[in-house]
């Protein structure tokens, strides 16, 4: 890869991938390279694929600005305006989510009061292996019960 004239494309291109454009967008953009070669750049280029990954995820803010901009478009006073306006503000709300999930994502509150408290016990070693040999054999256990959970008796 030529550095010095390629790095600053793929800085440009970082730049459009940012401002929320595809990675396909940003490609039929003068002077950008194919998907093609942006794909090999990536797989051989480890500080390449780090500013790719950066620049895709701060495209997650510029989605949550364009939910803003949809939300105050007034010509959304119809229903079906409305509508669609909805879907593209939920496929908006979903890649932001998935880019910044922390910032954007479904926050789920876990809480509750714990009621009961279970401490394992542990079993002496000789009573394993007595309750073992029982069981294998088929004979009930000291509280009535074969191997099987059914009652000796």
């Amino acid at each position: 890869m030529k550095y010095a004239a390629d790095r600053a494309v793929f800085n440009k291109l970082c730049g459009y991938l940012a401002q929320g454009m595809s990675l396909n967008k940003a490609c039929e953009q003068d002077g950008m390279p194919t998907v093609f070669t942006v794909c090999n750049w990536l797989r051989q280029d480890a500080e390449l694929r780090e500013l790719y990954w950066v620049a895709k995820v701060e495209s997650a803010d510029h989605f949550a600005e364009k939910i803003v901009e949809i939300l105050e478009d007034p010509s959304l006073r119809d229903r079906d305006s409305a509508a669609a306006a909805r879907v593209r503000v939920d496929a908006l709300k979903w890649v932001a989510a998935k880019l910044k999930p922390k910032r954007y994502g479904d926050r789920i509150e876990h809480s509750g009061e714990v009621t009961h408290h279970y401490v394992a016990q542990p079993i002496p070693v000789e009573q394993r292996n007595s309750d073992a040999t029982r069981s294998a054999n088929g004979v009930a256990s000291p509280n009535g019960s074969s191997a099987n959970g059914h009652s000796a008796r």
